[in-house]
């Protein structure tokens, strides 16, 4: 059974209301989601945190180290003798009886007042006792003069930057969960306790201690020690957004709940786990061996959801935390093994549900585009509602989620890619018709391509299957890239370089840096020919002009040879013995005509959906991430 989201495993696995931590059939490990992707780092750029879920041990273990779960800024117990892991209904959390935790010096949490902007999240557990508790503590020993705090004093906040303290009223009980974040532009602090702010502006000196350490659970010579049970700290060096915090809120608070292990090292295939909650108590989870006629499946095992009553019950897999309002691409092959019936579909996205009832007991793989416009996305699985009379067992084998883009922006030698569907104009998203200013890279702040004259804008058009172009009239239009050293590719130098056209092709230049006696690199469609130039080394390819979106990939390799792709077919292949090189700018849609750039020609008359630019020669199976996500 295999569970992925992006490069990492899915998040969370329930049954009902309960997770589903690891499971095993007998000594195999066949699905552990203790190695999730983390909701927490998603949230900001997280530098550090501690969690207690991570420590391991037993009930009433002394803590003398705490490992960092995202950084290298592990803890120390200053006095171990005091401090325990604590086991309360199944969650650990960390028993800090007036003892502190020592960081050291990091210099990445080292937050200056004025300079630098800061958030940090903390998750109380089951034990809160009111007093001088201090959270998160830097300062010049016991004097007060803090580089900043964070935590609690009897009935009020003590929070601090760059030696300003502000102690609003509040009180603090157990399973609170508390967010601070400094802006440092405008010296602001907001504090949050669980769905509450204060916000204040304070005028700040900035304080930076250089000889005492970074204490998690008190402050210097044993001030402000905190007395409480903490299931986590995390800080970030940015300023968390109030999105940011009510994610957070939610994430933390949905995991304020028991998360047990429904499968120990001693079930066998088969086992059955009764479950609470939204499931019926005619409902079942089991692991089921695949049996031999099903090899072809890829892997051991599949989660079987059953029900033998055909008039109530479901079972979901439910993804925590996708983005809102970001496209994901998810596949999946699954079947009902008691044949007729049974249905399959999503929950929480803003996309039409994709529904799928199965038909006898074939294995049915499927792809599905969604958006969610919820924080929490669910695969529901109806066993029930069928006309089998006696029952259904959806078996899944797999399910793969990933983000529409993330497949081909982790692509690490990617320099730019400009993106249709995420067409900005200026700072407004692009309406059809309209004017493109700029065709803006989705991965960096420049490598963009624009064009000022407003005569030669070409604009934007929504296509018949909804994906945005950037559509170019083939009489003046252009865009420009201007002369970046990182796309002035050299004789020897890799790169790779790849349009996915419109639904309006037609004979122009796609990309072209060069005049028409010294093309350093271009391809186009002319006269029922595909052709390249490579350092003024042309080649041509017989062909029609595509009547649909098609990729054209320019793969050049450091010997200097080169192969050109059209929608993965390899068209051309040659090896470049000149070395012709020039300094005008790269252009999409035209061919520049003098060395001065104030004449231009063999404009195109179509529509370009991607334009994508790597500093190295992909390998085939980039290759293979950008035409399966590209080719239509």
């Amino acid at each position: 059974m295999s569970i992925k989201l992006g490069n990492g495993t899915l998040n969370k696995v329930y049954l009902g209301a309960t997770e589903i931590k690891k499971s095993y059939l007998g000594n195999s490990l066949i699905l552990d989601n203790t190695a999730s992707l983390d909701p927490m780092s998603g949230f900001g750029n997280l530098i550090s945190g501690w969690k207690a879920d991570d420590i391991e041990g037993s009930d009433g273990d002394i803590i003398t180290t705490w490992a960092d779960a995202y950084g290298s800024n592990d803890l120390t117990s200053q006095n171990p003798a005091l401090s325990t892991l604590e086991i309360v209904n199944g969650i650990k959390e960390v028993s800090f009886s007036n003892v502190a935790f020592s960081a050291g010096q990091p210099s990445d949490l080292n937050f200056i007042a004025g300079t630098d902007d800061f958030s940090i999240v903390v998750q109380l557990g089951s034990r809160y006792a009111p007093g001088e508790n201090a959270f998160v503590t830097w300062a010049n020993g016991n004097s007060g003069s803090f580089q900043y705090q964070f935590g609690l004093q009897a009935s009020k906040w003590r929070t601090a930057v760059g030696g300003q303290t502000y102690t609003p009223s509040t009180q603090g009980a157990s399973n609170d969960i508390f967010i601070m974040t400094y802006t440092a532009a405008t010296d602001t602090v907001t504090l949050r306790k669980n769905d509450t702010d204060w916000n204040f502006s304070i005028p700040t000196n900035p304080v930076n201690q250089t000889t005492y350490d970074l204490l998690i659970g008190g402050r210097q010579d044993a001030f402000d020690l905190l007395d409480a049970n903490v299931r986590g700290i995390w800080m970030y060096n940015s300023v968390l957004t109030d999105i940011n915090k009510d994610d957070i809120i939610a994430y933390l608070s949905n995991n304020n709940t028991n998360s047990t292990n429904l499968y120990t090292e001693n079930d066998a295939a088969g086992t059955d786990v009764n479950s609470t909650g939204n499931w019926p108590s005619t409902s079942k989870i089991s692991i089921t061996s695949v049996s031999s006629t099903d090899t072809d499946l890829g892997d051991d095992h599949v989660i079987r959801l059953e029900t033998t009553d055909v008039s109530a019950g479901f079972g979901r897999i439910q993804l925590d935390y996708l983005t809102q309002g970001t496209e994901y691409i998810a596949t999946f092959r699954a079947r009902n093994a008691q044949g007729d019936g049974g249905i399959f579909n999503w929950e929480g996205v803003a996309n039409a549900s994709y529904d799928i009832s199965f038909s006898g007991t074939d294995w049915v793989e499927g792809t599905v585009t969604f958006t969610p416009n919820n924080p929490v996305v669910g695969i529901k699985v109806y066993p029930g509602f069928t006309s089998n009379t006696i029952g259904d067992a959806i078996e899944i084998s797999s399910i793969t989620i990933n983000e529409k883009l993330d497949l081909i922006n982790s692509i690490p030698s990617l320099i730019t890619r400009l993106n249709g569907d995420t067409m900005m104009n200026e700072t407004v998203l692009a309406l059809t018709g309209e004017p493109v200013t700029s065709w803006n890279n989705v991965i960096g702040d420049s490598l963009n391509a624009s064009q000022d004259a407003v005569n030669r804008q070409p604009v934007l058009q929504i296509a018949a299957d909804g994906s945005k172009e950037v559509k170019f009239d083939g009489v003046d239009d252009f865009l420009d890239f201007g002369t970046p050293p990182e796309l002035n590719f050299q004789p020897g130098q890799a790169r790779t370089i790849a349009i996915l056209t419109g639904e309006n092709n037609a004979n122009g230049a796609l990309i072209h840096k060069g005049l028409s006696s010294s093309r350093q690199y271009a391809f186009f469609y002319f006269n029922n020919l595909l052709i390249t130039f490579n350092l003024n080394t042309q080649d041509t390819y017989s062909t029609s002009v595509p009547t649909k979106p098609t990729l054209i990939t320019l793969v050049y390799n450091d010997d200097n040879t080169f192969t050109l792709y059209e929608d993965g077919v390899a068209r051309i292949n040659d090896t470049v013995t000149s070395t012709t090189v020039n300094s005008l700018s790269t252009l999409l849609g035209a061919r520049q005509n003098n060395a001065a750039g104030d004449d231009f020609a063999f404009f195109y008359p179509g529509s370009m959906r991607e334009v994508l630019i790597f500093n190295s020669a992909l390998t085939s199976d980039e290759l293979a991430v950008l035409n399966n996500e590209l080719i239509v």
